[in-house]
Parts: C-alpha cells; sequence; structure tokens
C-alpha cells in the first residue's frame, strides 16, 4: 500500500469518534491493508489497558510495565493458519454428509431429511465464512498478484 495513502486513512480513523461508525473507505482500506489493521489493532488494546480501572499503585520502572509495553509494542507473532488442518476439516464435513445422506435415504419422513440438510448447509456456509474470514491476507495477496499480472499482460 501507498504510505501516503495508509498515513491518511490512519489520520481520518484517529479522528473519528470512539464507537463511531467506521467509514466505507476506512473499512475497506482496512480490509486489504494488513499494516492498519494491525495499527488499528494494537491502537484499540491500548485504549482497552488504559481504560481499564488500576487496582493498585504501580511504579513506571516496575517489571509488569514494561512486560505490558513490550506486547504492546511487540510486532505481532500471529501463527500462521494451517490449511491442511482446514483441507481435513473440510473433507470430512463432507465424508459426513455423504454418509449421513445416505443413511437418511433410509428414513421415509421427509421433514427430517429437510432439516438434515438445512443444518449441514448452514454449517457449511459458517465453515467457508469462517475459512475465509481467517485467510483474508492470503486472498487479498492472491487478488492483488492477479491484478498486478493482469495489468502486466494488458500493457
Amino acid at each position: 500500500m501507498d504510505a501516503n495513502k495508509c498515513e491518511s486513512i490512519m489520520q481520518e480513523y484517529l479522528f473519528l469518534d470512539k464507537n463511531q461508525i467506521l467509514p466505507l473507505k476506512i473499512t475497506m482500506h482496512l480490509l486489504s491493508c494488513k499494516k492498519c489493521r494491525s495499527e488499528v489493532r494494537m491502537l484499540s488494546k491500548a485504549q482497552k489497558i488504559s481504560a481499564a480501572p488500576l487496582m493498585e499503585s504501580v511504579s513506571p520502572d516496575d517489571a509488569s510495565i514494561k512486560m505490558v509495553m513490550n506486547k504492546l509494542f511487540s510486532p505481532n507473532k500471529v501463527k500462521p493458519i494451517s490449511l491442511t488442518r482446514w483441507a481435513i476439516s473440510g473433507i470430512l464435513m463432507l465424508l459426513l454428509l455423504l454418509v449421513f445422506g445416505l443413511a437418511s435415504r433410509n428414513l421415509h419422513n421427509q421433514d427430517l431429511q429437510l432439516a438434515f440438510y438445512l443444518i449441514f448447509a448452514g454449517i457449511i456456509t459458517v465453515y467457508g465464512a469462517m475459512f475465509i474470514g481467517c485467510n483474508l491476507d492470503f486472498f487479498v495477496k492472491k487478488i492483488d498478484s492477479f491484478s498486478e499480472s493482469r495489468k502486466i499482460s494488458l500493457a
């Protein structure tokens, strides 16, 4: 992302009132820019910590204060999400759907069959939404690389 654009978006974000709905421009930028998204997350954490009541007085040189500051301002160590686990769970869901679907053919209650398929459709929809939400950075990078390759091929 362009550093000037990120800076202007962060300025607009900081000028917003607390709990104000984010404008679409800022929301779209935060969805596509990992750096700005992590800054907003860090600011939110800092706001929550600073809003919490202080139970006991602590000197600024205390080790716990330094530990909190290190957690706040250290780069986020995000564990990469294993696509293998997502694939295994997706395959297991589809196999269960197949097994239960074949087993439910012996049932003569069509309402029960319909309920079963609707529940499984809901589960698969939630699974897909969670997969996309957890791997949003991956999809954004793929879209960016696709648009870059398209620009090159058009040129």
